[in-house]
């Protein structure tokens, strides 16, 4: 037999070749990982290009060795390679390990990229792996061979879409808004979490909620969403290298093609492959869907057309596989982010009706029950662990918004959420295409597919209507909103801060529905020209949407990088609780919690969703260090176990008393480069603990957390702006007097029970411009005055406007109620100034 009739077969099966391009492409990114976790990047960093000729000539190279295990070549390679089987022979899984492995070297020392011998020695093994999985998988992923290459497909254009991140995603974060502080510290928050999961639920998975945060309170992880729907995307990654950025980018990466999959899976209950194709082209790759890098746990939303295509299949075939299915598809969704929880719910709520009445011809009481068994089933995960967050929001530290006193929520305000739902609608969702494609399924006739658009309609109606916020729609529309409905009867709800992710549920409406519209042009198509249709249209779609803003990359310290104090602590910090010298917020703590991930040591700072004022108070304490007054003060609160003096932030003077003479209890370990570590080991003197901890019965200054009652005569007064500079913040100091007989909690555990300061800023035509809510910084005891700065944010651009000044106590309301006398004042605003009028 020739070499030309051997390579026929194999040449024929271009999904094959496809496949093995895929395997010979992440073994070689396999191997460049595992390399650069094991070597730091000055070590081995290849380079974008020459990284890239490598995992290109090993693809090529492992679609070669096929060609070459179809020759005859048995007195070279062994009996086992002249089999016709593309079977489950080890050793012919590993010959072509083999031929890969030294085709790849050949030709990277050509390229100049030279791999060294354990990165050669990662990828022999990692090709074999690879190989030997997929030909045992073969026979049993036949049948989904068209599936398997769009999925490959869609890894591809995953990877363009997030150029530049795969060319440094082991040790870069990709942001949109790079300069935003919310979004680094966010971006450091959304790593930290599922390592901190991956880590606990390894070795004490009963102490998942108790993480090492915000030290002492306790439930700190219950602060902000848990995560742990991502686990399976993102664990394997971690354990591997425990590398929590390369675990993350991981997890962004996956969350495009497994979303395309499940959506194409969703629409191909409605529609042919072609179709659902497009389906899952344009849910997955969408502006609104890539701005949301920077929010990463909105991405892992792939479960939601997964649970509905098994909910629809176990209605139409009652097949109790796929009742376990959207069990555990929903379970996973719903543990993947509280707003995707809410996102599935909603979902299924205007899904199921319509599908109950889809299947009513083969409708019985075994597929109600099971269908309704496998719903409880799947949200009970989702029950059990919101009982930490149940808890905390019983306690007042995560809170509920609305009402005087109550937190006011930015994404709430009277119009943002519709603007943020028109941005989408306009081009940064379906753009001109996909909305053409959908509205072509609206054009009669609707025969067989009656019920599939209206389940489109249904999702798309869900998502704008939830997602435009309260008092989102105009006029009269404005009584169809079930917003307030939702904030009035599921569990939760009103602590929603952001209601237009939920537009997530739109755009897999309008994604079946552009799947029908694109049935119906490629209805008359033969069956070869409809997949070339569908391409023209994809490529239509993503070169009309609208522009994706640059993804910057945020390089990280990993583990190699971290200094010895942090490697020391990291072996000898025997789990005791750590505060650092000096205190920083929001960026700088969010990354050094991220930091954290390397000893797991409990940090008195952190960042979250919902953050206690713990830090600020311990910090503050902490300004008279190394004073032996203060470190009595701090014990006195804290069970602290070290301290870690990063020597090159603080003043000249304080640098020389930390490397002086220290007062007993603080132990000096050692000078690590710039950083100074101090074992602390002081008795407690006047056990003060218990004010910084869940269930706290008096303030972080001594008052009793008890609601302030009549009569409470006092006053609040406007003193004046510190500053004003235009575009910055306008500041104003006020000063409290308390002339009651009972002390007025500050700072608290339990935000609910703080006397707090409520400002109103009130335009000419007595509109409210701006309202804010601050707790008093400190206890205001009988017969006290306090006198603080506040800040309004950004002043209003208005000339005019006045100043309205309040007391309020959660559990109390409007202290003026009982004898607090509030202000108002007249503000003219002057260039660099604000005066009163």
């Amino acid at each position: 037999m020739s070499l030309r009739e051997d390579a026929r077969p194999v040449l024929a099966g271009w999904r094959t070749a496809v496949v093995d391009l895929a395997i010979g492409a992440a073994a070689a990114e396999v191997a460049f990982q595992l390399r650069f976790n094991l070597r730091g990047a000055s070590d081995w960093d290849l380079g974008p290009r020459a990284r890239l000729a490598w995992i290109v000539v090993t693809a090529l190279a492992v679609a070669l060795s096929r060609l070459l295990r179809a020759v005859r070549v048995r007195a070279a390679l062994g009996e086992s390679l002249d089999r016709p089987s593309l079977g489950v022979d080890s050793d012919a899984a590993l010959a072509r390990a083999g031929l890969t492995t030294l085709a790849t070297v050949a030709a990277t020392f050509a390229l100049g990229v030279v791999p060294d011998a354990i990165a050669v020695a990662i990828l022999a093994v990692t090709t074999w792996l690879l190989l030997l999985v997929a030909e045992r998988l073969r026979p049993r992923l036949r049948p989904w061979r068209d599936e398997v290459v769009l999925g490959i497909a869609w890894s591809v254009l995953a990877l363009w879409w997030l150029w530049p991140l795969p060319s440094a995603w082991e040790r870069s974060f990709g942001l949109v808004q790079r300069g935003e502080p919310l979004v680094v510290a966010d971006s450091y928050l959304l790593a930290w979490i599922p390592a901190w999961g991956s880590h606990v639920l390894g070795t004490h998975p009963w102490r998942l909620f108790e993480a090492p945060i915000f030290f002492p309170v306790g439930s700190t992880l219950a602060l902000s969403d848990h995560l742990l729907g991502i686990q399976p995307l993102f664990a394997p990654a971690w354990l591997a290298t425990r590398n929590g950025v390369l675990a993350t980018n991981a997890t962004v990466f996956l969350s495009y093609p497994l979303g395309a999959l499940a959506a194409y899976a969703f629409a191909r209950r409605f529609a042919g492959r072609p179709a659902a194709a497009v389906a899952g082209t344009l849910w997955a790759f969408n502006v609104f869907r890539f701005q949301q890098v920077d929010e990463r746990h909105m991405l892992a939303s792939w479960g939601i057309p997964l649970a509905l295509f098994f909910a629809d299949r176990w209605l139409e075939r009652g097949r109790w596989r796929d009742a376990a299915c959207f069990a555990c598809a929903l379970a996973v969704q719903t543990l993947a982010a509280f707003y995707l929880a809410y996102a599935t719910v909603l979902a299924l709520a205007a899904f199921a009706p319509l599908a109950l009445l889809r299947h009513r011809a083969v409708l019985d009481g075994r597929r109600l029950a099971g269908f309704a068994l496998a719903a409880v089933a799947g949200l009970l995960p989702l029950a059990a662990t919101s009982v930490p967050y149940l808890r905390l929001r019983a306690e007042g530290i995560l809170p509920v918004f609305g009402g005087q006193g109550g937190p006011i929520a930015i994404g709430l305000a009277p119009g943002l959420p519709a603007s943020r739902i028109m941005r989408w609608a306009r081009g940064e969702g379906p753009g001109w295409v996909g909305w053409m494609l959908a509205a072509l399924a609206l054009v009669p006739p609707w025969r067989g597919r009656s019920s599939a658009i209206a389940i489109g309609l249904a999702l798309v109606a869900m998502g704008v209507l939830v997602g435009v916020g309260p008092g989102g729609l105009p006029g009269a529309l404005g009584a169809i909103s079930p917003y307030r409905l939702l904030v009035a009867t599921l569990p939760g709800f009103s602590t929603v801060r952001l209601p237009y992710r939920i537009v997530v549920v739109a755009q897999l409406g309008v994604a079946l529905l552009a799947a029908l519209g694109f049935e119906r042009i490629g209805r008359d198509a033969s069956p070869r020209i409809r997949p070339v249709l569908a391409t023209v249209a994809i490529a239509a779609m993503l070169a009309t949407q609208a522009a994706r803003p640059a993804l910057l990359l945020e390089r990280e310290t990993l583990w190699r990088d971290v200094s010895p104090a942090i490697r020391w602590l990291s072996a000898n910090g025997d789990g005791r609780a750590l505060l650092e010298v000096p205190g920083r917020f929001m960026i700088s703590a969010a990354q050094r919690m991220y930091y954290g991930s390397f000893h797991w040591l409990p940090l008195v700072e952190g960042y979250s969703g919902y953050m206690p004022l713990t830090p600020q108070v311990i910090h503050r304490m902490a300004r008279g260090l190394p004073a032996e007054a203060t470190v009595q003060e701090l014990v006195d609160h804290v069970d602290l176990g070290w301290i870690l003096v990063h020597l090159g932030r603080i003043e000249p003077g304080k640098r020389a008393e930390w490397l002086g003479a220290l007062p007993a209890g603080l132990e000096p370990v050692g000078v690590f480069g710039d950083d100074l570590v101090v074992r602390v080991d002081r008795p407690v003197r006047e056990d003060r603990r218990a004010r910084l901890r869940r269930g706290a019965t008096e303030s972080f200054g001594g008052a009793p957390l008890v609601p302030v009652a009549a009569p409470c005569p006092g006053s609040i007064r406007w003193k004046g702006p510190s500053a004003r500079v235009e575009g910055e913040s306008f500041e104003a100091e006020v000063e409290v007097e308390n002339r009651s007989g009972a002390a007025w909690p500050g700072w608290a555990i339990d935000p609910r029970r703080e006397v707090a300061v409520h400002g109103e800023l009130v335009g000419a035509d007595e509109n409210v411009l701006r309202e804010w809510t601050e707790a008093l910084p400190e206890d205001v005891g009988p017969g006290e005055k306090l006198r603080f700065p506040v800040s309004f944010g950004q002043a209003p651009s208005e000339v005019r406007w006045r100043l309205r000044l309040g007391l309020v106590q959660a559990v109390a309301g409007d202290l003026a109620g009982c004898g607090v006398e509030g202000e108002e004042v007249g503000v003219e605003v002057r260039e660099g100034a604000a005066d009163r009028g």
